[in-house]
């Protein structure tokens, strides 16, 4: 009974949006999500003295963000992550 209910909402619901969009969830989620799940930034920040005062970025985001670079298999200088990770979900 559950199921038919389930299955009317979803038929409802899909009558009445007329768009849908896709996006492209590659590897990188899987290791942006283990990252976190292993809360890897903060531990690296903990282990690492910074000026926080001085920086826009920590050195664990950092660390992230080149591990992510590393496995997207394109040879994009760092600089350019905000631009790659603009449509990525990480």
């Amino acid at each position: 009974m559950d199921f038919t209910i389930a299955n009317q909402i979803n038929a409802d619901s899909m009558e009445s949006s007329s768009s849908y969009t896709s996006k492209t969830i590659d590897h990188l989620v899987l290791v942006a999500g283990m990252c976190d799940e292993l809360d890897l930034s903060n531990l690296i920040d903990k282990l690492i003295p910074q000026d926080m005062a001085k920086r826009t970025v920590s050195v664990g985001q950092t660390v992230k963000a080149m591990i992510l670079n590393g496995l997207s298999f394109a040879n994009h200088a760092l600089y350019l992550s905000p631009i790659f990770f603009k449509d990525k979900p990480t």
